[in-house]
């Protein structure tokens, strides 16, 4: 219900996209892009695909596609992503996007009992230029 609020918002930062498969229109998961600095041209992305749906490539076309929107629409400078850092499936999509590990933020959270850390993942404009050329030869 909130995501379909946001779309009546005036200066709208946040965009919450279905994930669906071409051929039957299932919703395999979620692609979210929250702009967090206008002024900075800063964004933030976060992907979910459905447990049925994992391994099957699913995360790295969602945010694919998610990248190509948000660089051409939005026109970001500079877009993160975070994830545990011992998530190896999240890390991997993030570096088959083209995104650069930044950093560790340490027990950043707390949630389920215990305090989680945080990997920080982005990629820059021209980093996206030159990926995203590189793909359509």
């Amino acid at each position: 219900m909130w995501a379909v609020q946001e779309q009546s918002v005036k200066s709208r930062l946040n965009y919450y996209l279905a994930a669906t498969r071409k051929d039957s229109n299932v919703i395999v998961g979620e692609a979210v892009l929250r702009i967090t600095n206008p002024l900075q041209r800063q964004g933030e992305f976060r992907l979910g695909v459905a447990r049925k749906y994992w391994k099957q490539g699913y995360a790295t076309e969602v945010g694919a596609a998610l990248f190509h929107a948000a660089f051409t629409h939005f026109k970001p400078h500079r877009v993160f992503a975070q994830c545990a850092p011992e998530n190896k499936v999240s890390v991997r999509v993030m570096q088959k996007l083209g995104m650069a590990r930044e950093g560790v933020l340490r027990d950043v959270g707390q949630a389920r009992g215990k305090w989680w850390s945080s990997a920080i993942y982005s990629i820059l404009d021209h980093e996206y230029v030159k990926i995203s050329k590189l793909t359509k030869s």
